[in-house]
């Protein structure tokens, strides 16, 4: 018996249909808290319009996910209870969004200043407000990591099924 291959239409379509899911939480996730810090920033004066930045973001990190998942970077620990791999993806992918932040800084910096005081302009951003983002972005993905990991142990399209098609 032959199993056939999926062909390289339908890869594309799966590969396609997950980075489209990703970006998506991601552009909801990262539009919210540039409002919010919109908001925060507006009582003290301060102007902050970052919303192009929060979606080239959230479609860059949701390229980094798929590939370092296909790289398996984010696949340790998945004969463990799904806490384990779900924290372990989290805190790998918060180090990715903690690595495109400061690429964001740098391109901005680059931009408006040119290269000099680049370190320092980096340098700057780690800061507690730093820490604070990125302790937001950990329990964010928290609940996303969950997800995929119980989408992979009770198989694809199960969730869907479970959450948005009526049952007997």
């Amino acid at each position: 018996m032959s199993s056939a291959k999926p062909s390289l239409w339908a890869r594309l379509l799966v590969e396609l249909k997950a980075f489209w899911f990703i970006f998506l939480y991601l552009a909801v996730f990262f539009g919210v808290f540039a409002t919010f810090q919109r908001l925060l920033l507006a009582e003290y004066g301060i102007a902050f319009e970052d919303y192009g930045f929060a979606l080239v973001k959230a479609l860059v990190l949701a390229k980094i996910i798929l590939i370092a998942e296909k790289l398996g970077l984010g696949g340790r620990f998945r004969g463990k209870p799904l806490s384990v791999p779900t924290l372990y993806d989290t805190f790998v992918f918060t180090v990715c969004v903690a690595a495109v932040h400061f690429a964001e800084i740098a391109i901005k910096h680059l931009v408006h200043a040119g290269a000099g005081g680049l370190g320092h302009a980096l340098a700057r951003e780690l800061d507690l407000v730093f820490v604070s983002h990125m302790l937001v972005v950990f329990f964010c993905f928290i609940p996303f990591f969950a997800v995929r990991e119980l989408t992979r142990v009770l198989g694809e399209g199960t969730l869907s099924r479970l959450f948005f098609m009526k049952r007997a």
